[in-house]
């Protein structure tokens, strides 16, 4: 089975998710874009990947540059730019999927609560299984 890496790109926060082949998350995390070269550094020593999926919105390219070089002193695997359109708010849906609200916040519809913590990590999510679907 195979291993994919999917980052959600942003100025101050990067959003992190491993996934199979499959679709299946096998673990998410977020991080300071300040420390990503440290947070994928241990995804890379925990996992082999396939590919390592980057998102093409905010602060797109200085990560991109910043992982290409770790990935080729890793394990060399390819880097494929990601459209993230949509992503946050599939996100949300995602992050309430998995914590799903309660008390009077279950009586209201979903699209008009906001999460109580970033979901960037949902987005690298999202943007990964769509990527997963076309390929």
């Amino acid at each position: 089975m195979k291993h994919y890496l999917a980052i959600d790109p942003g100025r101050e926060k990067c959003g992190l998710a491993v996934l199979r082949d499959d679709g299946a998350v096998v673990e998410r995390q977020r991080c300071d874009t300040n420390a990503l070269e440290a947070a994928v550094s241990d995804l890379l020593v925990k996992h082999e990947f396939a590919g390592c999926l980057v998102g093409d919105g905010t602060g797109s390219a200085p990560v991109r540059e910043r992982i290409e070089k770790l990935l080729q002193k890793s394990n060399n695997c390819d880097m494929i730019t990601i459209d993230e359109a949509s992503t946050t708010e599939q996100a949300r849906a995602l992050y309430w999927e998995a914590n799903p609200p309660r008390g009077w916040r279950k009586w209201l519809p979903v699209s008009l609560l906001v999460p109580p913590e970033p979901v960037d990590d949902w987005a690298a999510v999202v943007m990964a299984r769509r990527w997963l679907k076309k390929s």
